[in-house]
């Protein structure tokens, strides 16, 4: 029976016919498609007809029900979702730029197949931008009203769908205003707007939508003013309090305080970048993974810096740099790049505790986003043989996630290190012999560490080369405020090469992470964290005149 239909849809379809009976043949097919018992050579055999009869010069209805059919024959089978994306795309690039409705109706068809097979992302992404901006400025109210309202399937870059959204708020047709005003507020919702210059024209323009004459508009309008106008005071009073706070710092409070503050700015900053980034998995493709491996990365070491590098943290003020601990770790765990991190997610369960016993011991609730997040780990548990990511639970965390205003009252001493080497340069090296061990002079003071803490030395000449030295505090002179003293590096493994160049650092190690990072023999068992810039130090086997 199906190849009877089969082929009496093939030979309607091929025969020269009026559009009725083209539709009739559709109407075949879409049958055929739709019952699951159809066998795999007759659906490849409709597939081959409908991507033959997709042609720019067929009739533009009959080609806009072939669209849907290739639609419905990608979402119930899978396996040929790939092939029909890249004979919709053929065709969109071949399509008169006129036929706004098939051009509009393909963008579908290619955004819902990219929807169930993330592997087409990239692909849509280079079509989806300048066929999008086309058709919108096309005379099709219709067209323009629906991709206003589709935009963010089509992975339109955040900042230029914001300036679309705006500029069709002035579009003649109130249905349209309506739309792009309702995306407006939408996209503000998922993302994090820096240019305060953006933010007032938004909100201005949502005032004068205000007295818009259609009704439509005007509720738009005030559900999108609301949004605008807490965008704005987030954006300006916050940037107007750190100014102040900073200032107010600056005249009555420690350099520790201040370095303190400075911190924590910059993780607010970073917290903004990211949070746009991972409002979907569309935009982190967007922006590109490595950039936000790298934003993460700047953030962890931002808190483990404000964590480890201050003396005097009163305990509200630990609980409240620990909860931005927790959100890292969310978000590291979640990122794409990341398939499954163990430390992590014991780094994670580790600070949890701690978060815990802070919040008995100073008889307070724990905040909405540690209340999920305890829910959400004893749902999917201590898991190590699978990924922690899933869209869902970064995004019910994140929503619960709020940064709460920080009140910080105390004066802090920041731990920090100065490093020097004396009579050293690219022209003015340290003499080696390849192969054989070379000590290093360094000047080397240090400021607020006890001989609890535990120091090391860093040198590395690249990532396969790189040697630890223990820094005993016993044997120094000075006091916790204060050490000064010089100490020879000794570094065994010389390269076999004429000269070479090595960064040293000095870190402390993070004496309350329960994990155990570093597996080097005779290094840190702990991450470290650095307390100044790197020195590069110069070498050569020539010898000095």
């Amino acid at each position: 029976m199906e190849q009877q239909l089969g082929a009496k849809f093939e030979q309607i379809l091929n025969e020269p016919t009026d559009a009725s009976t083209s539709l009739q043949a559709l109407s075949l097919a879409r049958s055929l498609i739709l019952n699951p018992s159809t066998s795999d050579s007759t659906i490849s055999s409709l597939l081959q007809t409908l991507s033959l009869s997709l042609q720019p010069d067929r009739d533009p209805l009959s080609l806009r029900h072939t669209l849907s059919l290739l639609s419905d024959l990608a979402a119930h089978r899978r396996h040929l979702s790939q092939s029909i994306f890249q004979t919709v795309h053929s065709f969109s690039l071949l399509c008169n730029p006129t036929s706004t409705r098939t051009l509009a109706a393909s963008l579908s068809v290619l955004a819902s197949i990219a929807e169930s097979n993330q592997t087409l992302a990239s692909d849509l992404s280079e079509l989806s931008e300048s066929l999008f901006l086309k058709l919108c400025f096309f005379p099709s109210v219709s067209v323009r009203h629906w991709l206003l309202l589709n935009a963010e399937r089509f992975w339109i870059r955040p900042p230029l769908l914001l300036t679309v959204f705006l500029g069709f708020t002035k579009d003649p047709y109130p249905y349209v205003r309506k739309v792009a005003l309702d995306g407006l507020f939408g996209l503000c919702k998922s993302i994090v707007v820096e240019d305060c210059t953006l933010v007032e024209s938004c909100y201005c323009r949502g005032v004068e939508l205000l007295s818009d004459m259609e009704d439509c508009v005007r509720s738009s309008a005030v559900r999108a003013g609301r949004r605008f106008r807490d965008n704005a005071i987030s954006i300006v009073l916050m940037l107007w309090s750190w100014k102040n706070v900073l200032a107010t710092l600056t005249t009555g409070s420690s350099p520790g305080s201040i370095a303190f503050m400075l911190q924590y700015l910059r993780v607010v900053k970073l917290m903004a970048k990211i949070w746009l980034r991972f409002i979907s998995p569309r935009k982190v493709c967007l922006y590109g993974m490595g950039e936000v491996g790298l934003l993460l990365g700047k953030l962890d070491t931002t808190l483990r810096e404000m964590r480890y590098r201050f003396i005097g943290l009163s305990k509200e003020e630990e609980l409240h740099v620990l909860e931005l601990i927790l959100l890292n770790f969310i978000l590291r765990l979640s990122s794409v790049e990341v398939y499954y991190d163990f430390t992590t997610l014991k780094n994670l369960h580790s600070t949890l505790s701690r978060v815990e016993f802070l919040h008995e011991e100073l008889s307070i609730q724990p905040s909405n986003f540690v209340t999920e997040l305890k829910k959400s780990l004893h749902e999917i548990g201590f898991s190590t043989d699978g990924p922690f990511y899933t869209p869902f639970l970064i995004q019910k965390l994140v929503e619960f996630f709020s940064l709460k205003q920080f009140v910080f009252c105390g004066k802090l001493k920041h731990i920090i290190a100065e490093l020097d080497v004396h009579d050293n340069d690219f022209e003015n090296p340290f003499h080696f012999i390849s192969g054989l061990p070379v000590g290093i002079p360094l000047e080397i003071t240090l400021y607020n560490i006890s001989r609890e803490n535990r120091l090391w030395l860093q040198l590395a000449v690249d990532e396969t080369l790189t040697e630890f030295v223990f820094l005993d505090l016993e044997r120094f002179g000075g006091s916790n405020q204060i050490r000064k003293f010089t100490f020879v590096a000794p570094f065994y493994k010389t390269p076999k090469a004429n000269s070479f160049s090595m960064r040293v650092y000095i870190g402390m190690e993070c004496l309350s992470e329960d994990v155990y990072s570093f597996k080097r023999r005779g290094g840190p068992k702990r991450e470290l964290v650095f307390l100044c810039k790197e020195k590069e130090v110069f070498l050569s086997m020539g010898v000095k005149e």
